[in-house]
């Protein structure tokens, strides 16, 4: 474990060289990202990390924080990515438990990224919705874990009225 950057730093040589020091070893390297409030992508400090570590042939999971829709270019970079939102002070122990494969991943994604649509999020195992049906009542199907580990499924429908501009 090392320190990063201070807020709105970048250009720090003796932190990128100290965490590439501290990676070289390791079989992959847990790095946590933090965008600004409302940002759209991370500070540059952090940016010039992950390509460094990346340059050293460092195996990345990034694990990253915000409250917008961001640009997820550095993920080429990383061997996986987990985007916690803006979660509070557990969030670290959970994406900890995520990566451990003590529990199962199951958000989705609230906006489009550009890279990843909405909706979209990865799971340790594999669902099959059977039986959706739709009328004046409502909409229901059946959610069957088809997989080898436990999980939770998010189930999203989204619909428009024909001709609306409005999707809710």
């Amino acid at each position: 474990y090392t320190e990063g950057y201070a807020k709105n730093q970048s250009g720090r040589a003796d932190l990128i060289a100290t965490a590439c020091g501290l990676c070289s070893a390791a079989e992959v390297a847990l790095v946590y990202l933090c965008a600004d409030k409302n940002a759209t992508e991370l500070p540059i400090g952090q940016t010039e990390l992950i390509n460094a570590l990346f340059d050293k042939g460092v195996k990345i999971t990034a694990i990253v924080a915000g409250d917008n829709c961001l640009d997820f270019s550095f993920a080429d970079k990383c061997a996986a990515v987990l985007f916690t939102g803006r979660g509070g002070q557990e969030t670290t122990r959970a994406a900890l438990d995520l990566i451990c494969g003590k529990a199962n991943p199951s958000g989705k994604l609230a906006v489009s990224s550009g890279r990843y649509p909405f909706g979209f999020g990865l799971s340790y195992t594999k669902f099959e919705y059977r039986n959706f049906t739709i009328n004046e009542q409502g909409a229901s199907c059946t959610v069957v874990n088809t997989g080898d580990c436990d999980g939770y499924a998010v189930v999203q429908l989204y619909i428009k009225k024909d001709g609306s501009q409005s999707m809710f």
